[in-house]
């Protein structure tokens, strides 16, 4: 049974990827209210703040598991052909929000050729933690500084991740070849982090996952009929030039509950760098790397294979008689 049950399991998610395809979902921001539905294929998340949580330091041809947690706050409704969806109350009458995390696994490389790390992530299955999680809330309290306002108000939607496949190019500086440092808050609302600084790099990946539960006064899916699937493409930047970061000078609820912990004590004249090597500032030698991410989620639907018990014919049922009496009268004689 061991081996045959990831075998089977296996065959599920071939299925599943073989039928499933780009689809929309049927989308109601009041609820029980008066206010119709609406198609939506993509959320459009604004940019917000990711944390690898104890991802440093990372060795060259090492793997290295670690755990990253998301949140977010929707921008925009999109429909198939990728125009906004107007009109829906989005970020007036109320917001919607989410939170994630799961394990990944890196693994890092020097690229002689553009003088930069690479590293290359992937989904760690053996990670405790997997989680996807949506709400709606009238607050529309979620502030990207302190983190708050993310894991509150309805819960419409949660699921879990099924494959993740990133990069990240860490720029490095000639010469020196040590990662490159600058301020870690560079947003247009001014350096709200002082004496915090992060490494340079950018990267992309894209995160795949399955609804496991929609709260169907919001979200119109039969899933007992229906396989609702997600595909989370993201960009990553740092350090921060747009968004005001999750950083620990203005974190009191962290990237979902996490408050991020640096390393680089001293390097370049910061206190402490996002994305560098210990000491933590809380002690031990793994420290985390706070990320800008801005991401964007479609859906793909399926639909859900019909389990049928199978019946047997008239002709088949009174062969199947015959053979219960004959081995009845078998057993009498002897």
């Amino acid at each position: 049974m061991n081996k045959i049950a990831p075998f089977i399991f296996g065959s599920f998610l071939l299925l599943l990827q073989a039928g499933a395809h780009g689809g929309s979902i049927s989308f109601d921001p009041d609820g029980p209210g008066p206010k119709p539905p609406f198609q939506v294929t993509t959320f459009d998340w604004a940019p917000d703040n990711a944390l690898a949580q104890k991802a440093t330091p990372i060795s060259f041809g090492v793997p290295r598991s670690f755990t990253l947690y998301a949140q977010g706050r929707l921008s925009n409704f999109e429909d198939a052909s990728s125009s906004v969806i107007t009109g829906t109350g989005l970020n007036t009458d109320y917001e919607i929000t989410f939170q994630a995390g799961f394990g990944e696994t890196a693994l890092a490389i020097y690229s002689s050729s553009s003088d930069q790390v690479i590293t290359f992530f992937s989904l760690n299955t053996a990670s405790p933690v997997n989680f996807f999680r949506i709400y709606l809330d009238p607050a529309k309290d979620a502030d990207k500084q302190t983190g708050d306002g993310y894991g509150n108000g309805i819960l419409i939607m949660k699921g879990y991740a099924t494959s993740n496949t990133t990069n990240f190019l860490l720029d490095l500086n000639p010469g020196t070849m040590d990662p490159k440092t600058e301020d870690l808050d560079q947003s247009p609302n001014g350096n709200d982090q002082p004496g915090y600084g992060a490494v340079s790099g950018s990267g992309a990946g894209t995160l795949r996952g399955v609804i496991t539960w929609v709260n169907t006064d919001y979200v119109k899916v039969d899933l007992s009929t229906t396989i609702l699937t997600m595909s989370f493409s993201t960009n990553h930047i740092s350090p921060f030039q747009t968004i005001d970061p999750t950083g620990p000078a203005t974190a009191t609820a962290g990237v979902v509950g996490q408050i991020p912990n640096f390393g680089g004590a001293g390097v370049d004249g910061f206190n402490w760098v996002s994305g560098l090597n210990g000491p933590c500032q809380f002690g031990g030698t793994e420290c985390d790397f706070l990320l800008s991410a801005d991401a964007a989620m479609t859906f793909q639907t399926a639909p859900r294979p019909v389990r049928s018990i199978p019946t047997l014919g008239l002709t088949a049922v009174t062969l199947l008689g015959m053979l219960l009496a004959g081995a009845a009268a078998r057993r009498r004689l002897g």
